[in-house]
């Protein structure tokens, strides 16, 4: 047995080979994602470095993309990742928002970014996305989550592996995140130790975005108290990750036998749903979710209280239709019902049958 890297660069290095062998991705295509920030900018080097070393067939192509949120910090982030790529001889494909096109909801800036990376993986046949995500992502994410409500699903984001979408032109495309078993101080301690710089957002400072108050204020106070917080917050991500694939796999079989995804309808893309013996609500969400995601329908606005919602009028709708004729002493449920929910998405219940109906942009 090798004995272990001594420095923190060749440290990062077996940390990724670890999580994603270089056999995996060194003679097919990856794109990279790289903001400038310290994670990205490592990750990109570490594996410009793995791949020249291995001889592989492979190449690599940086994707960036410029929400232009922060005037000429934002570009001077992507002139910074520029002379980066000139510097390592790598393609660039960067894009940057157009007039009005700017969003400042986390969830909506993630989305336009997966939408890009998908783009630039088509057209250069790359086969992964790679991502710099880190294990403080992953537990920063996960008390995110929680304080949203969200269920299995939310709590165990982040997998170090995902494709890339839930459509079949997605599908053929995977994330890789080959830093989540690393800390954010082991990374810019290999970067400082090689003598790469990288871009500090100074809105990472700030806590008007959620995920920032828990890095700064609320994950101090944890670790201070719990030393071991991250550790067992790992645990419960694992721990639910079997959950979901349990609960995953019982979606897929009630969406099989009760949903349909109409991609073009008059009214416009549309999810019916025949309410009649719904499972449990868990199955019942991620149903629904998965069904969401093969539309493309954006998430931002959706909280817990939106897909419970849903499961109450799939419910609703199941309870109209084994009620032939109620009594007096039976709980009338209206046969009928209109609810708006985020994104101009309509849910319209009519007895046993559902439909979610987004209009057509």
């Amino acid at each position: 047995m090798s004995p272990p890297p001594q420095n923190h660069w060749d440290r990062l290095l077996a940390g990724i080979g670890q999580r994603w062998p270089a056999s995996r991705w060194t003679d097919t295509g990856v794109v990279v994602g790289c903001s400038g920030g310290g994670d990205s900018v490592a990750l990109l080097l570490a594996l410009h470095t793995i791949l020249r070393q291995t001889d592989g067939s492979g190449f690599l192509v940086i994707a960036h993309f410029n929400h232009g949120l922060r005037g000429d910090a934002s570009c001077g982030d992507a002139e910074f990742v520029s002379d980066l790529a000139n510097k390592l001889g790598l393609t660039l494909r960067s894009i940057q928002a157009r007039p009005g096109e700017s969003v400042s909801d986390e969830s909506a800036l993630r989305d336009q970014r997966l939408d890009f990376f998908h783009r630039v993986a088509s057209d250069t046949g790359a086969r992964y996305v790679a991502l710099g995500h880190t294990r403080d992502d992953r537990v920063e994410t996960f008390l995110h989550h929680l304080l949203r409500g969200s269920g299995p699903a939310g709590l165990c984001s982040l997998p170090a592996f995902r494709p890339l979408g839930h459509t079949p032109e997605r599908n053929d495309f995977v994330i890789a995140r080959p830093l989540l078993d690393l800390h954010r101080s082991q990374i810019r301690q290999a970067l400082s130790e090689i003598g790469q710089s990288w871009r500090e957002d100074a809105s990472n400072q700030g806590t008007e975005y959620t995920r920032n108050w828990i890095r700064h204020d609320v994950l101090p106070v944890l670790r201070q108290r719990f030393p071991q917080s991250d550790d067992a917050i790992l645990r419960a991500a694992a721990t639910l990750e079997s959950w979901r694939e349990v609960i995953d796999e019982s979606a897929q079989r009630w969406s099989d036998r009760a949903i349909r995804c109409l991609p073009a309808t008059p009214d416009g893309p549309t999810i019916e749903i025949d309410a009649g013996d719904p499972p449990a609500k868990a199955v019942v969400v991620m149903a629904v979710q998965q069904s969401w995601d093969q539309l493309l329908w954006p998430r931002g606005g959706m909280k817990a209280t939106h897909w419970t919602t849903i499961d109450q009028h799939v419910r609703l709708g199941d309870a109209v239709a084994r009620t032939e004729k109620p009594t007096a002493r039976d709980t009338v449920v209206p046969a009928s019902a209109t609810v708006m929910l985020p994104g101009s998405v309509r849910l319209l219940r009519s007895g046993e049958r559902i439909r979610l109906i987004r209009p057509a942009p």
